[in-house]
C-alpha cells in the first residue's frame, strides 16, 4: 500500500523539505500560504516544494503581491548556491572508514544500491563507504533527476532569484551545514532501515510525487498533512523529529523576532514545516499569533 512504512515518511520528509521530488502539474494552482500581522510587521508564508519539471505552473496573484510587498526574502538554506558546502559535508560527515554500507544494510541490500546507482549513473567507487543517510538522499535525488526535474525551476530558487533582481536581502534561517546535519546526526541504525525500504520500494515510492504534487499545487493542507508530517509522526518518529520538529522550533524562534521588530518578510519553506501539530503555524499560535490563511 502506498505510503505505508517509514520509507514513505523519509521520501515525504525529503520531498518538501529538502529539495527533492515534485512532479508536473496542469491544474490551476494555489499553494497554500498564511499570513501574520501584528501593528507593524507582516510576515507572509509560502509552502514550496523544491524541484519541478519543466512547464509547471504554480504562480497565483496572491503570491506574486506578496513577494513583492516584501522587504526580504526568507529561505530554509541554499545549498544548490554553493555545492561544495554540501561536498564537503559529505565527505567529513557522510563517509564512515570504520564500516562499510554493506556492513549495515546486508550485502545483498548493497548490491541492490550498486545496481541503482549503475543505472542512474551514480559514480559507484566510494559507495561502499557513505553512511544510510547519505546513501538514501544520493539514490533519492539520482531518480528524481534522472526523470527531469529540476532544481533550478524549484519554487525556492526562483523566487530567490527574483527577489534577489528586485534588490531584496536574502536571508536563509540555517546554514547549509546545518541543514545537512540534521540527517547526518540521525542513528546510522534508523538511516539503513529507511535506505532498506527504499531500495525495497523504489517504484512505489516515486508514485509518491503524485498524490504530492497534486495536494501542494491545489492549496490542500488536509491532504498534504495527513500523506506528510501526520504519518511521518506516526511510522518515522526520530525522522520527524530530525527534520521538522526541531528545526520549525528554530525557525519560529526567528520569526517572533521579526514580528517584534517591524517591516514584511516573505518566508518560503517546505510545505511539511506549515501544516499539521507542531508546525511553523502551530507554534506561533501557541506563541500568541494570530495566524491566517492567505
Amino acid at each position: 500500500m502506498l505510503l505505508s512504512r517509514p520509507i514513505h515518511a523519509a521520501l515525504r520528509a525529503l520531498s518538501v523539505t529538502f529539495g527533492l521530488l515534485c512532479g508536473a502539474g496542469t491544474a490551476a494552482a494555489d499553494p497554500a500560504m498564511w499570513v501574520v500581522k501584528d501593528a507593524d510587521s507582516t510576515v507572509y508564508l509560502l509552502g514550496t516544494i523544491h524541484v519541478l519539471k519543466p512547464g509547471v505552473n504554480w504562480r497565483s496573484a496572491k503570491l506574486d503581491a506578496a513577494l513583492k510587498s516584501s522587504d526580504e526574502y526568507w529561505m530554509e538554506a541554499d545549498i544548490e548556491a554553493d555545492p561544495a558546502i554540501a561536498q564537503t559535508y559529505a565527505i567529513n560527515f557522510g563517509m564512515d572508514s570504520r564500516r562499510t554500507l554493506a556492513e549495515a544494510v546486508g550485502e545483498a541490500n548493497f548490491a541492490k544500491f550498486v545496481a541503482l546507482a549503475k543505472r542512474y549513473q551514480i559514480p559507484t567507487e566510494q559507495l561502499h563507504r557513505m553512511r544510510p543517510w547519505l546513501a538514501a538522499m544520493v539514490l533519492t535525488r539520482a531518480q528524481v533527476m534522472g526523470t527531469g526535474y529540476d532544481p533550478e525551476l524549484g519554487v525556492d530558487r526562483t523566487l530567490e532569484r527574483e527577489a534577489l533582481a528586485a534588490g531584496k536581502p536574502i536571508k536563509p534561517f540555517e546554514t547549509a551545514s546545518e541543514q545537512l546535519g540534521y540527517l547526518a546526526d540521525m542513528p546510522d541504525k534508523v538511516a539503513a532501515e529507511m535506505l532498506v525500504q527504499s531500495l525495497d520500494e523504489v517504484e512505489e515510492g516515486m508514485k509518491l510525487v503524485d498524490a504530492l504534487e497534486t495536494a501542494w499545487l491545489a492549496g490542500d493542507v488536509k491532504q498534504l498533512q495527513r500523506i506528510g508530517p501526520d504519518k511521518m509522526r506516526k511510522e518515522a518518529p526520530e525522522l520527524f523529529d530530525a527534520i521538522l520538529a526541531r528545526r520549525n522550533a528554530n525557525w519560529v524562534k526567528q520569526i517572533d523576532a521579526m514580528l517584534k521588530g517591524s517591516g514584511t518578510q516573505f518566508i518560503a519553506v517546505g510545505a511539511a514545516h506549515l501544516v499539521g501539530k507542531d508546525s511553523v503555524p502551530d507554534r506561533l499560535g501557541k506563541l500568541g499569533y494570530k495566524v491566517e490563511r492567505y
